[in-house]
């Protein structure tokens, strides 16, 4: 399926209403992810350090956390200054999409690998940490009474994000193939090499 359009800045002039899909989808979420994500930045720069290392150095604190929690707790600043850089790239890369620049289709593709391998990852990370919880309440705690509907809801939380994470990575490879086909490439070419 395409739809006439003007003259895009390659000359090509038929684009396909999947790329242009595709495109304001991400434009929209984007651009929402790239404003919390600045705001994430802006406010965790106000915050007092120092209660972020003395966390770190709270024995407590260490001992009940599992081990990835910890490590981006500790490099929180990072974590979310990578979030930042990789929601404006999105932004960049999903307008540059609009427009039918190849390079913007070469790094939307990229960005979409890195989410799909993240997803798959996610599957095992989420699932390490959500095994940390499957210890059983002692029958003498206040919350022993309620240890079996605790488990359950974990495992219906661990099915649930399994299932979604799974679906992101499909859906992320799937739209890579589209726009990896050739008949999708061909709308980023000059039209002398397009035919």
């Amino acid at each position: 399926m395409t739809t006439p359009s003007l003259q895009s800045n390659t000359g090509y002039t038929s684009r396909s209403s999947f790329v242009t899909v595709v495109a304001w989808i991400f434009i929209v979420l984007s651009g929402f992810t790239t404003f919390i994500s600045l705001l994430q930045n802006v406010i965790l720069a106000f915050m007092p350090q120092d209660l972020f290392k003395q966390a770190l150095r709270d024995t407590t604190f260490t001992h009940v956390m599992p081990t990835a929690p910890r490590f981006m707790f500790a490099h929180l600043h990072t974590l979310l200054f990578a979030v930042l850089v990789v929601c404006a790239a999105t932004l960049v890369s999903s307008i540059g999409l609009l427009r039918r620049h190849n390079w913007a289709r070469l790094v939307f593709i990229g960005l979409l690998a890195l989410g799909a391998v993240y997803n798959i990852a996610g599957l095992f990370l989420q699932q390490a940490m959500l095994s940390s919880f499957n210890a059983p309440f002692a029958a003498d705690s206040t919350l022993g009474g309620a240890s079996r509907q605790f488990q359950q809801m974990m495992q219906a939380m661990r099915v649930a994000m399994f299932i979604f994470e799974l679906g992101f990575a499909a859906l992320f490879i799937w739209i890579i193939v589209r726009l990896v086909s050739p008949r999708i490439r061909a709308e980023f070419l000059p039209p002398a090499r397009a035919a």
